[in-house]
């Protein structure tokens, strides 16, 4: 028997959230996804992930003394 291999990590909420992207950045996703060897889900929220930090940073730094 083949156990079926979990991609996403423990603990990860159900409920999905749309990302809308241009056709040339889907595009790139899905080519970076596959190079990675990973699902457009797994590789967005990556993505995301990394990213977050510079966003916390860009919104501390706008927010008023």
């Amino acid at each position: 028997m083949v156990k079926e291999r979990k991609r996403s990590p423990g603990g990860v909420d159900n409920k999905a959230i749309a990302l809308r992207l241009m056709p040339d950045e889907r595009k790139e996703a899905v080519e970076l996804s596959i190079a990675c060897n990973s699902t457009m889900s797994a590789f967005a929220r990556r993505v995301y992930l990394k990213g977050l930090p510079l966003v916390r940073k860009e919104i501390a730094s706008t927010k008023p003394a």
